[in-house]
């Protein structure tokens, strides 16, 4: 009986004749078998049971008078598991779009697996691209390895061995993707997710399998509208060139090799490129380590294969003559050129928005006691040359410029704080804090910002212009005092000489406790180096300015000294003032 090839492949509606005509003329086995003998048979066996995104079907060929078979792979898009869970509810549009990755892994095959010299890809002898306008799902023929592979034990975990073999193996096709994405594919493949992003949607199943998302379901979907959209653009946030990444990147989706009947530890094939896009590869990393390495390995060695990973993305990258993208500290948390800060007591029971406030006045306030040294150095040097003070209007105007200097700290630190995350939409800046539990609320200030960048600019020149004009003050007001030294008495001498003393250490003072500390942070920052602990050590420095500038005063100039004793002295039934504090904290 001669086989009917009008039948269809079921589950699928694809006919034999279509498999059999795409076959004809691409595969010399299977044009000498059909040739000499005929087909007598087709059996055919799902071995992706009923599928997320497609029925993969071997199909097994048999041929008259000779026990020589010859299988193919037909994979069939299909949303049949998700209408049989009802997952479609809520969101039947994302049922059109699904039929879309089919032709992204289309497009992989043509553009990316036959110029790839990193793994062996299976040849694909035809497709037919999903077209929902004209009630075309798609259909694909590739060649069937399994018989030269093998699955990992996906429940069990991979060992390291197996997970570093991964590792490098993904490292080099992503060092390989640097430099061989064709303009054609990259457009395609990202009109392509876009379109399929459009209907991305929560759908009433995610509601219904986790009730407890129905209380905050407004703030997801929120959040799916605002950051989805930006996956499609990571590297760009993270300026750095399109990686393609495979997305769906775990051990039910590679093979290992097997050799004369025995399993190596070699990566054969990656499969099911359905949900490629392009990105920075770090989601193959986390995807792969989280779902598919043992217990023992993702506890005790995810520094060890991350190393793996970029030493040889480094090599391959070296070899194939492209510029390495990052460094080693961006693989692991790209945590560059961000000043983080956490209030603690009171303030931290405010909303994001009050605690942006209240660091705003004290940037200000803060800002206010540096700048104001330059009003005072020149008010002393005006007292000493002129022997008078200055009158009230002019005293006034000195100190009001000061103010005015520090109003575009509290004005930048706002916007820095309250905006500048806005650079990178979704990003998760807790991953940059301390390992603590519960996270405080965290106020990041990226310099990727505009805000930040000018906030830090103000930051250098007008700190650093104040203590220039100080220190220069300084000079002209102790050159000022020993010139006219002849012209006083003991006792003014004596006062002179405490003043001199006082303008001495209140010039190196700052070094120690604000402009040092605020340079050091600021420069920090803008060249992105980790200072870890010394960061809270200079801003606990900048915390005791009130207190250090007017305990200089006090404890060199005896008058004022004398005066402060006696009040202590005096001191009968005084009430103790009580005070409240907030610090903050920092990581970059």
């Amino acid at each position: 009986m001669k086989f009917d090839l009008n039948q269809c492949v079921k589950p699928s509606q694809v006919p034999f004749k279509w498999v059999t005509d795409t076959l004809n003329g691409q595969d010399g086995k299977w044009d000498r078998l059909v040739e000499e003998y005929g087909i007598s048979d087709a059996t055919v066996k799902v071995i992706s049971g009923s599928g997320f995104l497609s029925y993969v079907m071997r199909v097994v060929f048999d041929f008259k008078d000779t026990e020589e078979t010859f299988n193919i792979i037909l994979k069939v898009p299909t949303i049949q598991i998700l209408k049989d869970g009802n997952y479609l509810e809520g969101n039947e549009s994302l049922a059109t779009t699904l039929y879309q990755f089919h032709n992204q892994e289309v497009l992989f095959h043509q553009h990316i697996a036959p110029k790839c010299d990193v793994l062996y890809f299976p040849k694909m002898y035809g497709y037919v691209n999903s077209d929902l306008r004209k009630g075309i799902h798609g259909q694909m023929l590739v060649e069937d390895i399994g018989d030269r592979g093998y699955l990992p034990d996906v429940l069990n975990g991979m060992d390291f061995d197996q997970c570093s073999e991964v590792m490098q193996v993904l490292a080099k096709f992503h060092a390989f993707s640097l430099n061989n994405l064709p303009e054609e594919f990259k457009q395609s493949l990202e009109a392509g997710l876009l379109n399929i992003q459009e209907h991305l949607k929560f759908t009433s199943a995610t509601f219904e399998i986790v009730p407890e998302f129905n209380e905050i379901r407004a703030e997801l979907e929120a959040f799916h509208d605002k950051y989805s959209a930006n996956l499609l653009k990571v590297h760009e946030t993270f300026e750095i060139p399109p990686i393609l990444t495979h997305g769906d990147f775990w051990a039910n989706n590679m093979f290992f090799e097997r050799k004369n009947g025995v399993c190596t530890k070699n990566v054969l094939t990656i499969f099911d490129w359905q949900v490629l896009q392009l990105g920075t590869g770090m989601t193959d990393l986390a995807r792969f380590l989280m779902v598919s390495a043992d217990a023992k390995v993702l506890k005790e060695n995810i520094d060890d294969l991350l190393e793996v990973y970029y030493l040889q993305f480094e090599k391959s990258v070296k070899d194939r003559r492209v510029s390495m993208p990052y460094d080693f500290e961006k693989i692991s948390n790209i945590k560059e050129n961000v000043l983080i800060l956490a209030l603690e007591g009171p303030a931290n029971v405010l909303s994001y928005h009050g605690q942006v406030i209240l660091v705003s006045i004290y940037a200000f306030n803060l800002a206010l006691i540096i700048v104001i040294q330059p009003a005072n150095y020149i008010y002393r040097y005006i007292c000493v040359t002129r022997m008078l003070p200055l009158s009230p209007q002019m005293a006034f105007a000195v100190y009001a410029v000061s103010v005015l200097i520090a109003v575009p700290f509290g004005v930048t630190c706002y916007f820095s704080y309250m905006y500048s995350a806005k650079v990178r939409p979704g990003f998760n800046y807790g991953t940059l804090w301390f390992n603590v539990k519960p996270l405080p609320v965290l106020l990041p200030a990226d310099t990727g910002s505009f805000f930040t960048q000018i906030y830090l600019a103000y930051v250098i020149v007008a700190f650093g212009f104040s203590y220039l004009i100080s220190m220069l003050f300084a000079k002209k007001t102790v050159a000022a005092l020993k010139n006219n030294k002849h012209l006083h008495g003991a006792k003014a001498i004596q006062m002179q000489n405490q003043l001199s003393t006082t303008l001495f250490v209140q010039t190196v003072l700052p070094v120690f406790t604000s402009v040092g500390p605020s340079m050091i942070i600021t420069l920090s920052t803008v060249f992105g180096v980790n200072i870890g602990a010394f960061g809270i050590i200079m801003y606990t420095c900048l915390a005791f300015i009130p207190l250090l500038n007017p305990m200089a005063t006090i404890f060199f100039i005896r008058p004022f000294r004398t005066t402060v004793l006696k009040m202590f002295s005096l001191a009968q039934n005084g009430v103790e003032p009580n005070y409240s504090t907030f610090s903050v904290s920092t990581k970059y």
